[in-house]
């Protein structure tokens, strides 16, 4: 991912976040000096404006994980986090070291499953690293907005060499029923799927749902410096092709988009 753009296009990000918290945070049971978990994290925008301060301030421990070393190096730079240890792995790296192990009281993945391309193993790992009675929260996709522009690059004869990084599930007709399937394998016998109703977010105009689209692009660090810009101009042809999916109004001369999401908030304890 590409802090730079990340940070201009995460309207969509830090406005679901915010209203997940804010309906979800009540039902998470806190302990005294707890170790916290975030993979996925990003730049750290959604970590210190909305994640901090739900957290108890007595908190032992802050990891932030992302296996991306670009936004984990944005994140040490421009972040200010007490008692935060910056990791640099994948959650569905296999094997989990020891010290991962039953050490975490909570584990956030905001954002982040249906970038995750086995969620399996990642719900395995989450349930390894969490203490017993620790809780996960997870938001993410049902399915990414723009899970057909991936596809067709993974068939283009130039671009498909270089794979992709969404969940599998993003094309199965019943996501959930797949994730579901994924949190009993991994162990949780408790655990709710909540099913939010679609919600719009509204860009600022055209160029910045374009920036968002590039920035969650992980498969464009492995392109070659020389060919970035003509995959790019694919990229975004191809996403225009699909429909984005985009609906748009005309405010003061000007084209404005909003793009509408269906999300699924796990919350799983681990007995």
């Amino acid at each position: 991912m590409i802090p730079e753009l990340w940070l201009v296009g995460n309207i969509v990000t830090v406005r679901l976040t915010k209203i997940h918290l804010d309906k979800y945070k009540h039902l998470l049971q806190w302990k005294p000096s707890e170790s916290i978990l975030e993979f996925g994290c990003g730049d750290g925008q959604v970590s210190e404006q909305l994640l901090l301060p739900v957290l108890p301030k007595d908190y032992k421990e802050y990891v932030a994980m992302d296996n991306s070393k670009e936004m984990l190096d944005h994140f040490k730079q421009h972040v200010n986090i007490p008692r935060l240890q910056a990791v640099h792995r994948d959650i569905s790296t296999k094997p989990l070291e020891t010290c991962w192990r039953n050490r975490f009281d909570h584990v956030f993945g905001l954002f982040v499953m249906h970038m995750v391309q086995n969620p399996r193993l990642a719900m395995e790992n989450i349930h390894s690293m969490l203490k017993p009675g620790g809780q996960a929260l997870l938001t993410f996709f049902e399915r990414m907005p723009i899970h057909k522009t991936f596809e067709a690059l993974e068939k283009h004869p130039k671009w498909g060499k270089y794979g992709t990084f969404l969940s599998n599930y993003n094309t199965h007709p019943n996501p959930k029923l797949e994730y579901e399937r994924d949190i009993k394998a991994a162990g949780f016998k408790n655990y709710v799927i909540h099913e939010e109703e679609p919600v719009g977010c509204t860009f600022d105009d055209e160029e910045s749902c374009k920036k968002l689209y590039i920035a969650v692009n992980k498969v464009l660090p492995k392109i070659p410096d020389e060919e970035k810009d003509e995959y790019i101009k694919y990229y975004l042809e191809e996403a225009e092709r699909q429909g984005y999916p985009l609906v748009f109004n005309e405010e003061n001369g000007k084209r404005v988009p909003t793009l509408f999401v269906k999300m699924l908030v796990v919350l799983a304890t681990k007995t």
